[in-house]
């Protein structure tokens, strides 16, 4: 019966990625699960500049990553990002600790100065309400097995996502597939949230 259960998940999961790995092994060239932009989002979120606040360390890399490996090819230059983001992570313990600690404060957060009031008042009204009955349903739930445990697993593994890749808005993976544009290049597919 686990098995089955094991099977009934992977195999559509699969047969959903399938499709998206073949058109970018046919582009690149390589073998590409899912995304040439796993390396860049992960340096992002971790360097020696990086601050936790996902728009700042935005801006700061991408003012800079030109100059970085002008010579590779998308997927080389995704793999070089990463090594360099996990040898920060390496290096910097403790940096990366305080980082993740900042990005959930990020994620988690219900009121922001630097969004319009009304859009942090429209998250308050809307999340900030729904946040405490979920807290107090996982206090009174426990961890006993059933469709809420389901539930609170996905929660965590997205904020764990969020709090090592760090995220551009809320509920958006930053890891995610890139569109070819009219102009022949590549732009992160916009993605929206229900």
């Amino acid at each position: 019966r686990c098995l089955a259960s094991i099977v009934a998940v992977t195999i559509p999961f699969a047969l959903v990625l399938a499709p998206w790995s073949f058109r970018n092994t046919r582009v690149h060239g390589k073998f590409v699960p899912l995304s040439t932009q796993e390396g860049i989002q992960l340096y992002i979120s971790n360097n020696s500049e990086a601050t936790g606040m996902m728009a700042t360390d935005q801006t700061y890399v991408d003012a800079t990553r030109a100059q970085r490996f002008p010579n590779s090819s998308e997927v080389e230059r995704d793999k070089l990002f990463h090594a360099e983001a996990v040898r920060f992570i390496r290096e910097n313990p403790q940096r990366f600790v305080e980082l993740c600690f900042i990005r959930f404060g990020q994620l988690w957060k219900l009121y922001s100065a630097r969004v319009p009031l009304l859009n942090s008042l429209a998250v308050i009204a809307t999340f900030g309400i729904a946040l405490p009955f979920f807290l107090l349903q996982i206090i009174r739930c426990g961890w006993r097995r059933g469709p809420e445990l389901l539930f609170v697993l996905i929660i965590l593994c997205h904020t764990g996502l969020h709090m090592v890749y760090g995220a551009i808005v809320r509920y958006r993976m930053p890891v995610e597939p890139r569109a070819k544009s009219p102009s022949g290049t590549y732009a992160t597919a916009v993605k929206t949230s229900s």
